[in-house]
């Protein structure tokens, strides 16, 4: 479980096994280097929740979550005891259509009592 809500300008992964272009799926789990943004670039879209959500963006000219990868998980670096582990911060929600390259992931640290009380 993640120490703390992921900050702007984090850098984190999406993982995915959705499609990597249009109507091209694969069956080999994908990564992509992502940054966590501030919640004031997501707040014009009527789905993003603020107090729920992460806002995300694709690094420019990069790969980036696509169709099928919702649910995937969003894990970013830790260091713990002095090694550095991926956490899971984040599953993807939403991926804007807009152009923005914004993606909305439901924010793990959100739901931690909810998650440590049903398991």
């Amino acid at each position: 479980m993640p120490q703390g809500r992921a900050q702007p300008g984090q850098y984190c992964y999406a993982v995915g096994l959705g499609q990597v272009m249009e109507d091209v799926d694969t069956d080999v789990p994908r990564y992509a280097e992502v940054q966590v943004v501030s919640n004031s670039r997501c707040k014009h879209s009527p789905e993003y929740v603020e107090d729920i959500m992460l806002c995300v963006e694709a690094k420019s000219g990069h790969s980036y979550p696509y169709k099928g990868d919702s649910g995937s998980p969003l894990v970013c670096p830790e260091i713990r005891d002095g090694i550095t582990v991926k956490v899971l911060y984040g599953l993807l929600s939403r991926i804007t259509r807009d152009g923005t390259d914004m993606f909305f992931y439901m924010d793990i640290h959100a739901f931690q009592k909810w998650i440590k009380c049903s398991v």
